[in-house]
């Protein structure tokens, strides 16, 4: 017995920027807890302090990368949102169910279907 398929659930978003200045704000936080005890680790230690002297740097990097990642991926999809549209596709969230009729799906049109 098959169980019919459930639509898959959209995607959680989450604020990429704001993730991300927590992370290096508790780098940054880090950093200077070491920095104010490094003379009380030994020495073996002390490789702590580059740790977060590189997430700092890192999620610095990050803040001022995010923007821009996130401006480029709307850019590229609406790039193929018009070529799709210009080539005639349409998704199947855009077919209504007058538009098709149960006499129009056959049984190939099922088991020939593309996987999710």
């Amino acid at each position: 017995m098959s169980y019919p398929e459930r639509p898959v659930p959209p995607p959680l978003e989450g604020n990429d920027q704001l993730i991300t200045a927590v992370i290096t704000a508790g780098f940054v936080v880090a950093l200077i807890v070491l920095l104010i005890v490094r003379d009380s680790l030994p020495a073996a230690d002390r490789w702590w302090i580059w740790v977060a002297a590189s997430g700092t740097a890192l999620g610095m990097f990050g803040l001022a990368y995010v923007p821009y990642l996130k401006r480029s991926r709307e850019r590229t999809a609406e790039r193929r949102r018009a070529a799709r549209e210009a080539a005639g596709y349409h998704s199947a969230t855009d077919i209504t169910a007058t538009d098709v009729t149960a006499t129009d799906v056959t049984a190939t049109d099922v088991t020939n279907a593309p996987p999710r």
